[in-house]
């Protein structure tokens, strides 16, 4: 199972590259294996996962998509393909703040930004 999770892992990796890439956070994410369809006990399982919160984060992605491939997984089984897909992306600016339920829960993790708004915020009227 270790070489289909490790390919899933950077799958779901690059996926989050691009969305931050193009400025976009992912709701759902589909997920599949399948072994050879030319050879016996033919085995095909997907899935679509919903993420908590629209995301960009590779944490959040990867968590999902390997206790997803773990779920689909069949021991014993001989696997050529592992896929992963992102579906419902959306624009960031649509993500902040109107769908996450925490808050600000999608600037967790980024503590740059975070110390960098308190700067700004204790510097704020004062002259440099």
């Amino acid at each position: 199972m270790a070489p289909i999770l490790q390919a899933a892992t950077l799958y779901g990796s690059r996926a989050a590259e691009k969305l931050r890439a193009q400025k976009s956070l992912v709701k759902s994410i589909h997920l599949f294996l399948h072994t050879s369809p030319h050879e016996p006990n033919y085995y095909s399982r997907s899935t679509v996962v919903q993420t908590p919160y629209p995301t960009d984060d590779t944490r959040v992605i990867v968590r999902l998509v390997r206790e997803t491939i773990a779920d689909l997984y069949r021991p014993g089984c001989r696997f050529m393909k592992a896929g992963v897909g992102l579906i419902e992306i959306i624009p960031r600016a649509l993500g902040l703040g109107v769908y996450s339920p925490q808050g600000n829960r999608l600037e967790q993790g980024r503590p740059c930004k975070r110390w960098t708004g308190s700067i700004k915020s204790s510097a704020a009227g004062h002259c440099f």
